[in-house]
């Protein structure tokens, strides 16, 4: 998915489409068309179906595999790589081990993040 810099898209609460609750655990692949706030615990991977894909992980909710979407927000945790086609938001509350790709990111004062973090757009990378 392409953008520019000034195309930011944010995960949005109109983006979700699922809801796995507080006392939600799955375990295997999630495959994503709309978009998903994960208040509970996902053992596995979540993968896009469309390219309007949206992954929210709530504060509390904790995914334990990769996420690949279209744009995301981080409130809980991820333990696993993140691949974000668009934009990311990563929040004070947000505890992420795993390397994360993007092609835009906020995050704020406060998250942990531990791993690896590369930009999408070849511009960028290009000044190495």
């Amino acid at each position: 998915m392409a953008q520019s810099a000034f195309e930011v898209r944010h995960a949005s609460d109109n983006d979700v489409t699922t809801v796995l609750g507080r006392q939600d655990r799955t375990r295997g692949d999630l495959h994503v068309g709309g978009g998903v706030r994960v208040q509970g615990v996902v053992r596995g991977n979540i993968e896009p179906v469309s390219d309007q894909c949206t992954v929210i992980v709530s504060e509390g909710g904790h995914v334990q595999g990769n996420v690949h979407a279209s744009r995301a927000r981080v409130d809980g945790a991820v333990t696993g790589a993140l691949s974000i086609d668009g934009h990311l938001d990563v929040s004070a509350t947000a505890v992420i081990d795993g390397d994360i790709t993007y092609g835009s990111m906020s995050i704020e004062s406060g998250a942990r993040v531990d791993g690896h973090v590369r930009c999408r757009h070849s511009e960028f990378n290009e000044r190495e």
